[in-house]
């Protein structure tokens, strides 16, 4: 039964997952040979509790393929940034990695939210970032395809953006 991708991943880690760290990976996405063993080793620290993938769109000859690729260049650029500054506070989907156990504290991924990656990340940042770090971790690389379509795009970006806002509202007191 098509339950939903949050409630599909919380029931794999309550009943299968026994490992300390934990990587996702999204249905139209693939990592390279190395992304698991960098992933790891971010976690040497042990204030690291979760580690952004750097996302890369497959090449798709087209001007909507060209767009994509450019807007995950610039924000995945920008997370080197947040990640210097100890302000990087959402880690996406695809690869996210992150310690089972913090994950286990906050709750697992909300259920009601249409971006469960970034309900995760702002209930761990709520913890505090300076013990409980979300950092990026550019050498981790993923790869993901695009939306094939304009209005795909958009919907995407809709779906997007009313979870941004949804967890907005759920998570105001961090503001």
């Amino acid at each position: 039964k098509n339950v939903g991708k949050a409630r599909a991943l919380n029931s794999a880690l309550r009943r299968y997952v026994r490992g300390e760290l934990v990587m996702t990976l999204d249905a139209d996405s693939f990592i390279d040979r190395h992304a698991i063993a960098r992933a790891v080793r971010y976690f040497d620290d042990p204030k690291v509790a979760g580690v952004a993938a750097n996302v890369r769109i497959l090449h798709q000859p087209s001007v909507l393929g060209l767009l994509q690729r450019f807007e995950h260049m610039i924000g995945y650029r920008s997370k080197k940034f947040y990640s210097i500054t100890n302000s990087e506070f959402i880690v996406g989907g695809v690869a996210s990695t992150f310690r089972r156990s913090v994950m286990s504290r906050v709750g697992h991924y909300d259920t009601d939210s249409a971006t469960e990656d970034i309900s995760l990340s702002l209930k761990i940042a709520a913890l505090g970032n300076k013990q409980h770090r979300i950092v990026y971790g550019a050498d981790i690389l993923a790869m993901t395809e695009g939306v094939q379509s304009f209005t795909a795009l958009m919907s995407q970006r809709y779906r997007w953006k009313l979870g941004s806002l949804q967890n907005l509202i759920k998570f105001r007191r961090l503001t």
